[in-house]
């Protein structure tokens, strides 16, 4: 992938691919109660679904309502896009902080062996980040979506942090215990486990 390119860093169409090579997400809290059909909340997000960043102290409010009844509360959706695609099912419901957690996780397995593996906490929903063929997919629930590393990698750790600092700054929990930054260097660093 990085060999490809035939451009430097600064060649125009270089620099925009590898802007469009970034991940982008929205963190989503669960309005209502529990659900059963992901379905509904696919096709009406904005009714069962509240953006943390987009209505952030009516999601604050939300978050810390349900964690009087439920100290572990934290239901809600993540969306993943990467290029125009979306990474992750819509509809599917699950601990947001925990899921978080678990992207980081697969990201520093991925780092560590050239393969990160991790499940939705509360489903069997599988995530895969692998190097096959010298090319590295992102993959969940059957979809397959080949990644530019660095930017991808960087970028997904960069919408982690913009998570656990929403967190940290809207509720005083510091959910995330090690910096990113270490991983972060890793990244740009491109160890032999997945150097393309």
């Amino acid at each position: 992938m990085s060999g490809a390119w035939a451009a430097t860093t600064g060649d125009s169409a270089w620099a925009d691919y590898q802007r469009t090579a970034r991940v982008t997400s929205t963190t989503l809290l669960l309005k209502g109660g529990p659900l059963f059909d992901p379905a509904k909340v696919a096709d009406n997000p904005g009714y069962y679904l509240l953006d943390i960043f987009e209505h952030e102290a009516e999601a604050a409010a939300l978050w810390k309502s349900r964690r009087r009844r439920n100290r572990y509360w934290s239901e809600g959706e993540i969306r993943l896009r990467y290029q125009g695609v979306e990474l992750l099912p819509f509809g599917a419901v699950d601990d947001v902080s925990a899921l978080w957690c678990y992207l980081v996780n697969l990201v520093d397995d991925f780092l560590d062996t050239g393969r990160g593996y991790c499940d939705y906490p509360d489903q069997p929903l599988p995530v895969v980040l692998e190097t096959v063929k010298r090319t590295v997919f992102f993959s969940a629930e059957g979809k397959r979506v080949m990644v530019e590393p660095v930017p991808f990698l960087s970028s997904l750790l960069d919408e982690a942090q913009r998570f656990f600092d929403w967190t940290e700054r809207n509720l005083g929990e510091r959910l995330l215990v090690r910096p990113l930054e270490e991983m972060r260097e890793r990244v740009r660093e491109e160890p032999g486990g997945w150097q393309l």
